[in-house]
């Protein structure tokens, strides 16, 4: 299995009025523009793309730091970590960087910054109910998909043996 996300350009550019402040009103421009692709084989030599989603990829929380983001390159995505305030079964981003440059070690955490690197999706966390989506994908550095393409992602990975813990590689490419 091999992942593959790619961004859009104008997807690092999430604040409807630039020169505002961060604001939940502001910071949903640009919004799941992006893509992750999942290959059966190693995606690169001419594997069929299996499943597919679009996605938030890029820091736009208020309040939030732009260059945690996930940088161009590879990354290991951890499946079926612990979903802690989350609904629906996560997956941890891992062996990468951000955009700053700092190492996101094999836990999904930055040594000096240990809120966890994810995908998960647009649902609102705990202690809000279950199935409450939020208004549009917001992302504190993590890759955010709708529900429905998170649960058909686990139920893929179930289908083909990934057990908690596993890694997936992958690779994130600005698309041109």
């Amino acid at each position: 299995m091999f992942i593959k996300v790619i961004r859009r350009p104008e997807s690092l550019e999430c604040k409807r009025f630039p020169e505002k402040p961060d604001d939940w009103g502001n910071n949903d421009f640009h919004n799941s523009l992006d893509r992750i692709e999942l290959y059966l084989g190693d995606g690169l030599y001419g594997d069929a793309l299996y499943w597919s989603s679009e996605a938030q990829t890029v820091s736009n929380i208020p309040g939030g730091v732009f260059n945690e983001t996930v940088a161009e390159g590879p990354f290991k995505l951890k499946a079926f970590v612990d979903p802690r305030a989350f609904y629906g079964r996560i997956h941890g981003i891992c062996d990468t960087y951000d955009l700053a440059h700092r190492y996101i070690d094999m836990d999904s955490v930055e040594i000096a910054d240990k809120n966890r690197w994810l995908m998960h999706d647009w649902q609102k966390p705990r202690p809000n109910p279950a199935g409450q989506w939020t208004r549009v994908a917001w992302s504190a550095a993590c890759f955010v998909v709708k529900p429905p393409d998170l649960e058909e992602f686990g139920t893929i990975l179930d289908q083909k043996g990934i057990k908690p813990g596993d890694l997936i590689p992958g690779v994130l490419v600005l698309k041109a």
